[in-house]
């Protein structure tokens, strides 16, 4: 039987995240293999730890393809290196090679991409503020423009993210630890619809091909899982519908370009599409929330995503 090897990484600051009784998360990893039914095939899990030196200790025996769950150059910069020095040691195939994870900090993601046609995303900079100063200072270096956001890197689902609308709200940022850690400061775009609501569409992209995970809809810009509202249900199921019927067609041409720019075998994205299939880009990465069913009627979209995952896994395995 022929074996996949799993790495993940221990966080930068060698912190795990308490989720609930007796269930703690290392943060920055895409978590895929936990979801997958790989057949014929065993995994092994390696986890590395960014404080500890020396060579990992792995047994090869029969080992086909290795599977990168490091997935957040911010949080995992240490063990991202250590993953990519491993798995150049082994000498097997990479799903999502942690060199190319290294390419994906939000900074990196607006430059890489910000020149693809049909597709919109804010500029971003990233700066190592000691005082609201030093931001006032990025903002007019760069030219950014008002309202922004501003975000501790690292982190998501909200935390640390604040809206900027002008030069004052800046002089009051002292909530936040400004202490040269990274930040990154994103230039807002309105997104709101007709009926001023918001519409959030998460899409899953496997060896280059789309696939929609959900749409939120919402009263408010800042959407996550908590968001969902039942009086939105019909409204986010006919967004569902269109996307599929009308839009998934033209989302693919934009999709393969981000992919072959990226280089990454599976990442996720956050996104708003209008009426004309033009993209407004959030977030883009490999760490994103794809295979984690939080909602009644999900299984009909992850189900061909965990299908494309694991035929993925299988063709790279067949590689060696």
């Amino acid at each position: 039987m022929s074996k996949a090897l799993t790495i993940r990484g221990i966080p930068d600051n060698c912190l795990i995240k308490f989720i609930g009784k007796e269930n703690f998360a290392i943060s920055g990893s895409s978590n895929i293999s936990d979801h997958l039914i790989l057949e014929d095939m065993s995994n092994d899990t390696c986890l590395l730890d960014p404080l500890k030196g020396g060579r990992a200790n792995i047994n090869t025996n029969n080992l086909s393809v290795v599977i990168n769950e490091i997935a957040d150059p911010d949080s995992h910069a240490l063990t991202l290196l250590k993953s990519m020095k491993l798995c150049d040691t082994i000498g097997k195939p990479v799903i999502n090679p942690p060199r190319h994870i290294l390419n994906t900090d939000r900074e990196m993601i607006y430059k890489t991409l910000s020149k693809i046609k049909g597709l919109h995303i804010p500029k971003t900079v990233k700066l190592n503020p000691k005082s609201p100063h030093d931001i006032v200072s990025c903002i007019y270096n760069n030219k950014l423009n008002y309202p922004m956001l501003i975000r501790e890197a690292g982190s998501h689902g909200g935390e640390s993210l604040t809206l900027l609308e002008n030069a004052q709200q800046v002089e009051r940022l002292y909530h936040l630890a400004l202490d040269g850690r990274k930040y990154y400061l994103t230039e807002y775009a309105e997104y709101k619809d007709d009926d001023g609501q918001y519409a959030k569409h998460r899409l899953a992209v496997v060896g280059g091909k789309v696939f929609l995970r959900h749409v939120i809809v919402s009263n408010s810009w800042m959407i996550h899982s908590n968001s969902r509202k039942h009086s939105f249900i019909s409204k986010e199921k006919a967004l569902q519908t269109a996307f599929e019927e009308e839009k998934k067609f033209h989302i693919q041409k934009i999709v393969s370009k981000i992919y072959r720019e990226l280089k990454l075998d599976y990442f996720g994205i956050d996104c708003a599409i209008n009426d004309k299939s033009e993209m407004l880009i959030f977030e883009v990465n490999a760490n994103m929330n794809i295979l984690i069913n939080g909602h009644n009627h999900a299984d009909e979209y992850i189900a061909p995503i965990k299908f494309a995952l694991s035929n993925l896994i299988k063709e790279k395995s067949q590689r060696v």
